[in-house]
């Protein structure tokens, strides 16, 4: 999606041919294409009736092209064996800047806090169908850390509007800060290829 991105902004037509560094781009991406076919992702998600703890944690990022959030289930056997396992993930591309309306681009800190909207939407789905008793939830953002621990009427609309829905959905979890490097959604916001994957 973030190479599409850079389509628009470039605003090419259908028909236009795309210029020498994004042919580059393109063909490596085809060519690493082939790397998925040693991807495997296991089906059963690791936890049954003998555990002793099962934790649910969800992590969200946001960069200037896009952000996302995932959620990790992590399980812990009687004999403190963790099995921690992919659940799910879901990414957005951020909004273009429309220099006809003269909208400008979302800034970093509402691109974080969209991310932490789309985790608590995941866990709100996921608690429907497998309630967790323990909740935990990642951010680099220390301005959403911010917004989040104060009363939403205190901020502007846009921030107020959804960090009263995240404080809806997540009131049972627990929110934390994870260094940028260590959170596994970032790479969520990046470009990756399927080699990297």
């Amino acid at each position: 999606m973030i190479f599409i991105l850079q389509l628009w902004r470039l605003e090419c037509d259908w028909d236009d041919p795309l210029d020498e560094s994004l042919q580059e781009v393109w063909k490596e991406y085809k060519q690493n294409l082939v790397a998925l076919e040693s991807l495997s992702v296991p089906r059963w998600i690791g936890c049954s009736n003998d555990w002793s703890e099962v934790q649910l944690h969800g992590f969200c990022v946001a960069s200037e092209v896009a952000y996302g959030a995932c959620l990790y289930l992590r399980c812990t056997d009687l004999h403190g064996t963790i099995t921690t396992r992919l659940i799910t993930s879901k990414s957005r591309v951020a909004a273009l800047e429309n220099l006809k309306t003269k909208k400008k681009k979302i800034s970093i800190p509402r691109l974080e806090l969209s991310s932490a909207v789309l985790l608590s939407h995941l866990f709100e789905k996921f608690a429907r169908i497998a309630p967790v008793k323990s909740a935990y939830f990642w951010t680099s953002s220390m301005i959403f850390q911010h917004w989040l621990a104060s009363q939403p009427t205190r901020w502007q609309v846009f921030v107020a509007k959804r960090v009263s829905e995240i404080q809806h959905l997540t009131k049972d979890g627990i929110w934390n800060h994870v260094p940028g490097i260590e959170n596994p959604a970032d790479l969520i916001s990046r470009e990756m290829s399927p080699a990297q994957l």
